[in-house]
């Protein structure tokens, strides 16, 4: 009994010292993957990190200075990395990246990157709200972007790793682009025959959008694997209750792969899910949703009665989806 005791205070000291030569750990509450993944930005580097059920993970780096990509299921975040880092990262996987905090040699730099996702995010959110003017936007989404040049300069860290930090800087500046030009082209659709589709639904009869010409058509892009889009189903229900009897149809789109297909099916039986559900059918790549550049789900669209584009980026069911729908029955006189 006593070998065994001694046995397990050397396992256990050594699983200490092991942890101590991490110089990049961390903990995720709430995880829900297996593992992390480490990339590089400008060569092969790819290092995938084990993740335990307490959400802890650690290892001994060796890399040079420079931006990464740190991937954490579908969510992927620049970090900075040394030779010299001695980092430890705190998030919650349900809110990873309002949560996502840093502690020891490293911070400074990975604040910075961190802000400039928070930033480039809440520029999205109101790049879809469609509240604000476009002149607005545009103008605030420059002066933030100017503003991640000048926190880097006024950082007073060393040259080299200002110059990792502006290539990041950089990156993050031509998303926002990209995300401005994409959302300019969405606007421009308003008014404009909506693109169409012929998908199966759980049946494997064929649905057209243009078989609900004459109504509105409430259309929420989703994904079984998408917590976010499990989400707002219970408010998509309620608002669905709300209009019975009103000329609105309500039909979602999966973007599950074709060989998930009966994992769909099961998951609509086993929901009870209303409406008209239906299968894109090349997930990602399906011609309706490269259309609608659709990047991120979930996404709700609305097509007016005549088979035009009403809201190519509707608000959320949880956030306003109800009040923009309304609007738009009132305006054409259905409510």
């Amino acid at each position: 009994m006593k070998k065994i005791f001694t046995l397990l205070l050397l396992t256990a000291g050594f699983a200490l010292q092991a942890q101590a030569d991490f110089n990049f750990k961390g903990t995720i509450t709430n995880s829900t993957v297996d593992s992390i993944v480490i990339s590089g930005l400008l060569d092969n580097y790819r290092l995938v990190l084990p993740v335990d059920k307490q959400g802890s993970f650690g290892t001994h780096l060796q890399v040079k200075e420079n931006i990464y990509t740190l991937q954490y299921g579908f969510f992927k975040q620049y970090i900075y990395l040394s030779d010299t880092t001695n980092l430890t990262l705190k998030a919650d996987g349900k809110e990873f990246l309002s949560s996502l905090a840093f502690e020891g040699e490293g911070t400074a730099q990975n604040n910075i990157l961190r802000k400039m996702s928070v930033d480039r995010y809440n520029l999205y959110v109101r790049f879809i709200s469609g509240v604000e003017s476009d002149k607005k936007l545009k103008k605030d989404a420059a002066a933030v972007t100017e503003g991640w040049g000048k926190a880097i300069h006024k950082s007073g860290l060393p040259e080299t790793t200002q110059g990792c930090l502006q290539v990041a800087s950089a990156m993050e500046n031509e998303k926002v682009a990209a995300e401005i030009k994409r959302l300019d082209l969405i606007t421009a659709m308003v008014g404009k025959p909506s693109p169409q589709f012929s998908y199966a639904d759980v049946n494997g009869n064929t649905v057209n959008l243009s078989d609900f010409k004459g109504k509105f058509v409430v259309i929420d892009i989703w994904a079984t694997w998408c917590k976010p889009c499990v989400a707002e189903i219970p408010f998509m229900e309620k608002i669905a209750e709300e209009m019975k009897g009103e000329n609105v149809v309500f039909l979602s789109i999966s973007i599950d792969k074709q060989t998930q297909a009966e994992k769909w099916k099961k998951f609509v039986a086993e929901r009870k899910l209303g409406g008209v559900q239906v299968i894109a059918d090349n997930d990602w790549a399906s011609a309706f949703l490269t259309e609608y550049g659709v990047k991120s789900v979930p996404r709700f669209i609305i097509v007016a009665p005549d088979g035009t584009v009403a809201n190519p980026a509707a608000s959320k069911p949880s956030d306003g989806l109800d009040r923009e729908l309304k609007k738009l029955l009132r305006k054409q006189g259905t409510k």
